[in-house]
């Protein structure tokens, strides 16, 4: 295959990927608009459990 086919076929796969991300976020936004704040949460203690975890190696 010549350079020129690779993008072609690249690009073609990324717009795909694109469509379908695109598909499936529009159709969960109204679930993770419902529970975002408890999502935020979820994750800041998960990072913030780690940091402490990880503090605690070196005292």
């Amino acid at each position: 295959m010549e350079l020129f086919e690779i993008l072609v076929i690249g690009t073609g796969l990324a717009l795909d990927a694109f469509a379908v991300g695109f598909f499936l976020g529009s159709s969960f936004s109204s679930f993770v608009e419902q529970v975002d704040h408890w999502i935020a949460f979820i994750l800041l203690v998960i990072i913030g459990g780690n940091m402490i975890k990880g503090s605690r190696i070196f005292l």
